[in-house]
């Protein structure tokens, strides 16, 4: 069977019913215009980030004239293609602009063969009724964030990432349990462990010469005792081990100087702060919402993707990117949060969803600047320990902020 598509800015339209249908062969119907060549190149790597090379399809391209085509014009290249890749064949219409899919769906009449759109499921827009397909639940729980983000052009092989170890996301369930009972507690034993590194107070480390006198001296003992439990979880997170009745940074023998710091100075950060992401990656992996999740996101090259805290891929099949601050402290509303809408944007498409998940905020101006910000831009807020992000309103979302999909003029 023969799946033809047009090409356009909606990446999902096409590559969902493409898995859902299964094809022996894909027509990419597309414009002249340059950027488009690249969304098919996008889309072909998704489905090889998603299939295994024997049961991928053929691809096969129809490049028209016209930066935009007309109706007639491109009824007559989906006429040609159906003619030379055969029946049976399914047009999917749902890409392109109005006269590309019009003059889509009117090759498909003339040849008798069915016109898919997709919207959030599968619709016949005409008369011949859509041939058997897997169901739109097996095709999203199937997605992955490297496959969607590559179908937005992250070249998979440049994607860096994590999936958090049992015992990290056990570090990160005790820290919040602990910040939430002993915060007051918590947070100046932390401020303790970051002036180790951080000295001065400001963001310069201690040079790498000091290094060893750091990780001699190993952390200090907590006055309050109930915070026991912190260090003994990052111990078993790999964080920190113990000695001789104290805990030192766990630092693989062998390491030069510079990699002994720069080793130090990632443990501490996740002591200090980084325990509010694991923490809410373990939140999202437990509500059930998402069917792929990936920490520390980020890719290496040329298309810099910038270092996300989560990515994953909600019910929807639509990618989720989340930023995880533990506090307000060092949060600058507008800047953050105008980064990460533009970061889902660009790398998830138009109907990507940003989450800013912050786990308290002192500063009451702030918070109403926070919430301002990210009213105004479509981020969803979730402000508390404890609230896991959800895909309930995402219709909502996606209408009131006006992010919906623009290919279809």
């Amino acid at each position: 069977m023969t799946l033809l598509h047009l090409v356009g800015e909606q990446r999902l339209q096409n590559l969902i019913p493409l898995l859902a249908l299964a094809p022996d062969a894909v027509v990419q119907v597309l414009s002249c215009s340059g950027r488009f060549a690249g969304v098919a190149s996008h889309l072909e790597d998704a489905v090889g980030a998603l299939l295994a090379q024997g049961s991928r399809p053929q691809f096969h391209r129809v490049v028209l004239e016209s930066h935009a085509p007309s109706i007639e014009e491109t009824r007559a290249a989906v006429s040609l293609a159906l003619k030379n890749h055969g029946i049976p064949a399914v047009v999917n219409i749902t890409g392109g602009t109005k006269p590309m899919s019009i003059g889509a769906f009117l090759a498909a009449e003339d040849f008798g063969v069915p016109a898919l759109y997709y919207d959030r499921g599968f619709h016949s827009a005409g008369a011949q009724a859509l041939p058997g397909m897997k169901s739109l639940t097996n095709v999203l729980n199937g997605l992955t964030v490297r496959a969607l983000l590559a179908a937005h052009g992250v070249p998979v092989k440049s994607l860096v990432s994590v999936v958090p170890k049992d015992a990290e996301l056990e570090f990160g369930r005790v820290a919040a349990e602990l910040d939430a009972g002993r915060h007051a507690a918590l947070k100046a034993y932390l401020l303790e462990i970051r002036r180790q590194l951080y000295p001065s107070g400001d963001n310069k480390a201690v040079p790498k010469g000091c290094i060893e006198s750091v990780l001699a001296e190993g952390l200090p003992q907590p006055s309050d005792p109930d915070l026991q439990p912190f260090l003994e979880a990052a111990a078993n997170a790999g964080l920190l081990r113990h000695d001789n009745g104290r805990f030192v940074y766990a630092i693989e023998s062998g390491r030069n100087t510079r990699q002994k710091l720069d080793t130090t100075i990632a443990h501490s950060r996740t002591l200090v702060g980084g325990w509010f992401e694991l923490h809410c990656f373990d939140l999202m992996s437990r509500c059930r919402d998402f069917s792929d999740l990936l920490a520390g996101v980020q890719a290496k090259g040329t298309r810099v993707l910038g270092e996300t805290d989560i990515v994953g891929v909600d019910r929807n099949g639509s990618l989720v990117f989340v930023s995880c601050k533990a506090d307000d402290q060092a949060l600058k509303p507008l800047d953050h949060v105008f980064a990460l809408r533009q970061r889902a944007r660009e790398f998830g498409g138009s109907h990507a969803r940003a989450i800013l998940r912050i786990g308290r905020v002192d500063n009451i101006e702030k918070q109403k600047t926070i919430q301002e910000s990210c009213l105004a831009l479509g981020v969803e807020l979730h402000i508390g320990l404890n609230s896991p992000p959800t895909s309930a309103d995402i219709p909502k979302m996606v209408k009131t902020t006006g992010f919906g999909d623009q290919s279809n003029p």
